[in-house]
């Protein structure tokens, strides 16, 4: 019995001793070393982009780094770190390089990116050459902003500086991004030319878009660049898209930005892109907290004014009696027309909380709705609601 239970303890013994062997023993220790190869997709750089490619022959669980040597360009020129890390369990990795243009030196040359350090790894082939040609020529490409009170902007950049003045034709295109429906040329005013000093990298142009006239909808101004001077070539984008709606955007409010109550009178605060006509209608047509009954009256307010000889009253009647302010919004203009529908500026008289026209003693809704100081339709169409 006793020499069963010496046998019993031994054994257990034993295998306690081969499991704290085994947690000594370092995991994937027998792992065969992987050889690094180092090469590229292609042979030169194309618009200062290039690649290069980092390739193990078998993976390992141990991170392996890699340390670059670059000649043939300056260093600061060249967009690749100087360390690159393959992490555990990666076969291969691909790493973009830019060439910045700012800080090379013109002339043809043959970049050579080398592997100077590896550890984990044995190297392969360790050594690309990329050729480039520095000259003295700048890609452009060239975005927009959207439309904001009738005006875009479209920034034109260069992917370097160089000596002499980059000179740019441009031109409105016939085809736009398919987004929203293209404005056409004639509804279009911009410079034709853009120009970017020497030493320069960005030029701007504005873009005035006219919408009168048109239906409520989404559109799109597109603009391209139609000319390159002998120093400049293009860049992977050449046309911009700005849009710009057409619509209503009535709003219940009688203490916005756009009113100031004074004195028992109500009047228009004008911004600088912003004239405001005041239609009214009466109190009896509808309700000024239904929605649905403001945004059609001002439609009603849009195809009246569209009527060219309503509009030119209104006008004509700013010019001929109030010369004198031009240039600024008049106030107390009351519709020359018979039917008496509208005011363009204010004051109008408020009496009891109720506003009303003070021709007629009639109580009135009296909506506010946006127009340009030509009585022409404005991008985005803010109307309001006074008197609730």
């Amino acid at each position: 019995m006793k020499k069963n239970i010496f046998r019993l303890v031994a054994v257990v013994a034993l295998a306690g001793s081969l499991v704290a062997c085994k947690k000594e023993t370092a995991p994937y220790a027998d792992e065969q070393t992987p050889t690094l190869s180092l090469t590229s997709p292609s042979s030169s750089f194309v618009q200062d982009q290039a690649s290069i490619v980092l390739e193990l022959s078998h993976f390992i669980h141990k991170d392996v780094v890699v340390t670059f040597g670059v000649e043939g360009i300056e260093t600061e020129a060249l967009d690749l770190p100087i360390e690159y890390t393959v992490e555990a369990g990666a076969l291969k990795k691909t790493i973009p390089i830019t060439v910045d243009e700012d800080f090379a030196s013109l002339g043809n040359k043959t970049v050579r990116i080398s592997v100077q350090d590896v550890t984990n790894a044995t190297l392969g082939s360790k050594e690309v050459s990329l050729g480039i040609d520095i000259r003295d020529v700048a890609l452009v490409n060239m975005s927009a902003t959207d439309f904001v009170d009738g005006v875009a902007t479209l920034t034109f950049t260069l992917s370097k500086k160089v000596t002499k003045d980059v000179v740019l034709g441009l031109e409105a295109l016939t085809t736009g991004s398919g987004a929203a429906t293209l404005l056409a040329a004639d509804r279009l005013t911009f410079d034709k030319t853009v120009t970017i000093p020497a030493g320069s990298k960005v030029g701007t142009v504005q873009v005035q878009a006219n919408t009168y006239g048109l239906a409520e909808g989404a559109y799109e101004a597109a603009i391209g660049i139609a000319s390159f001077g002998s120093n400049a070539e293009a860049g992977a984008a050449t046309a911009a898209y700005a849009s710009i709606g057409v619509g209503f955007n009535p709003k219940a409010n009688s203490s916005g930005n756009y009113f100031v109550y004074y004195s028992g009178y109500w009047y228009v605060y004008r911004s600088s892109a912003y004239s405001y006509f005041i239609w009214m209608e009466p109190a009896s047509a509808g309700s000024l907290t239904d929605m649905a009954y403001v945004k059609e009256a001002m439609y009603r307010c849009r195809d009246y004014i569209r009527q060219e000889a309503n509009r030119k009253a209104y006008l004509a009647y700013y010019v001929d009696g109030y010369s004198s302010y031009a240039g600024y919004i008049p106030t107390s203009i009351p519709q020359v027309t018979a039917d008496k529908t509208g005011y363009w500026g204010w004051p109008i008289e408020v009496k009891d909380g109720k506003l009303v026209d003070p021709a007629s003693g009639v109580d009135y809704n009296c909506i506010q709705v946006g127009f340009t100081q030509d009585m022409e339709l404005v991008e985005d169409f803010y109307g309001a609601v006074i008197g609730m």
